[in-house]
């Protein structure tokens, strides 16, 4: 009771947050740096601004959330900030201020 909720907060396969972000967010950072990107001022600057690339992560609800929190600035906490129940898409796009390339997460609509 005496810890903080990060350091006791599990998954089922009894892995904290800290440890999932230990895992995952390194392997982010070098995907990142081998499609060019750096992040620096709160956002992403990249080596080739004019370069038009996509990347599609495929995990499950608890790694994508992880990710997002990371990719989106957000702070880690127990829990998620994102659910994806079954089969979800999210889509983070960048804009640009002068060379930083700032997130935001884009909604798709629903098709009919």
């Amino acid at each position: 009771a005496a810890l903080p909720p990060e350091q006791t907060w599990k998954t089922e396969a009894g892995e904290s947050l800290m440890q999932m972000a230990d895992r995952i967010i390194p392997g982010m950072q070098a995907l990142l740096a081998r499609h060019g990107a750096e992040a620096r001022h709160g956002g992403l600057v990249f080596a080739d601004p004019d370069k038009d690339e996509r990347v599609a992560l495929v995990a499950h609800g608890g790694s994508l959330n992880l990710l997002m929190m990371f990719l989106l600035g957000l702070p880690l906490k127990p829990g998620s900030w994102f659910q994806f129940q079954e089969t979800g898409v999210a889509v983070i796009g960048f804009h640009r201020v002068v060379d930083v390339w700032y997130p935001h997460l884009k909604f798709l609509p629903l098709n009919k």
